[in-house]
């Protein structure tokens, strides 16, 4: 039987068992087929920076891959989700004493004031229409003195390179798959988070999420760009020729090889890439 890790394990990170065998095999082998998260894991728990004693709260936990992470290394973690899936997600044993799947959304949460000592809001808040009621709920939910890390894209830098400074490189795009190749940068990003399903159809800076944050009375601790950038700069220049291929910018095609073969570049380059934010702030009165 293909049993969870009961510590930390980068090479499957997030395994979860499920019921179909040959998906199984596969996660239980390679974790977790999310190419961008997984090359952000290290830094997303090193941020988090997890206690025994921590109660953790996961909004938009989604399959559960980082809750069930978490939980191996706090005193509980509660992993909420719009999408009803998580009332599905078949939590390890030995964590079921640790780890609550709730199913519901993060802007109006059933849960007591000064419940949790850490929140995790991963790729949120450009899910929802009003973010700053949804940072208004994670201010009511945290402990005084309590932190919450956010995790959010905040761009495509080389593909806006491309579109700034090598126009010859787009022509080239528009004359193999014409009207298919977005307008410009700008273009591109709208169509991209529509794709995703986003609320708000483009990608804030990094600045901007600073600002969003800090307004809703957390202290900015500190901010770590990720993944590195030439694994960043070879995933999306592949997204972007997926996406005016097919129309569509995810894919976990190919995961394990890509995944190995982007940790591997990672380890002899110290340059991060400013595609992704990790924002750690403390809750403040």
């Amino acid at each position: 039987m293909l049993t969870t890790s009961k510590s930390v394990n980068y090479r499957n990170f997030g395994f979860i068992p499920r019921k179909n065998f040959k998906e199984n095999v596969a996660r239980w082998l390679f974790g977790e087929a999310n190419l961008f998260k997984r090359l952000q894991a290290r830094d997303i728990m090193d941020s988090l920076d997890l206690k025994s004693s921590d109660t953790v709260l996961d909004l938009g936990c989604a399959n559960g891959y980082l809750s069930v992470e978490m939980a191996k290394l706090a005193k509980h973690v509660t992993a909420i989700d719009v999408n009803p899936y998580v009332k599905k997600i078949q939590t390890p044993t030995f964590l079921q004493e640790k780890l609550t799947f709730i199913h519901g959304s993060g802007e109006q949460i059933d849960l007591a004031d000064a419940s949790f000592d850490v929140v995790l809001a991963s790729e949120v808040l450009t899910m929802i229409e009003n973010p700053k009621s949804f940072l208004a709920e994670i201010h009511r939910l945290l402990k005084p003195g309590g932190r919450v890390v956010f995790v959010n894209g905040v761009g495509r830098p080389n593909i806006k390179e491309m579109y700034e400074k090598n126009p010859e490189s787009i022509e080239k795009y528009r004359e193999k798959y014409g009207a298919a190749v977005p307008r410009s940068y700008d273009d591109y990003i709208a169509k991209l988070t529509l794709s995703f399903g986003t609320a708000i159809h483009t990608l804030l800076s990094e600045e901007e999420y600073e600002a969003l944050i800090s307004q809703s009375a957390f202290r900015i601790d500190s901010v770590v760009n990720s993944p590195k950038k030439i694994a960043a700069d070879i995933l999306f220049h592949e997204q972007f020729e997926r996406f005016v291929k097919t129309g569509s910018g995810l894919s976990s095609d190919w995961f394990a090889p890509k995944f190995f073969y982007l940790s591997f570049l990672s380890l002899f380059s110290r340059e991060r890439s400013k595609s992704g934010a990790i924002i750690t702030a403390t809750k403040v009165t």
